[in-house]
């Protein structure tokens, strides 16, 4: 079975929708194509938790390595 091909902006609303559980709807869609993993990188970062301080750091380092295409965080969730 082959994927429709829908316009990148559908398939972006779809991504939207689908990473509001906290990622593993999202990081599984990503996995069924090359095509569908591409459409998704937009929405990698779009809810994040971090915990403590080594955590937060990581984090910073590596929104400084992602282009800003793909570093829109939505959700941000910091604890101790």
């Amino acid at each position: 079975m082959t994927l429709p091909h829908f316009p990148v902006e559908l398939w972006h609303h779809i991504f939207a929708f689908a990473c509001t559980d906290g990622g593993p709807t999202g990081s599984a869609l990503a996995l069924v194509s090359r095509y569908i993993h591409e459409c998704a990188k937009p929405f990698k970062l779009h809810s994040v938790a971090l915990h403590g301080t080594r955590q937060a750091a990581a984090f910073v380092d590596a929104l400084e390595r992602t282009p800003a295409s793909q570093a829109g965080v939505r959700h941000l969730f910091i604890s101790s």
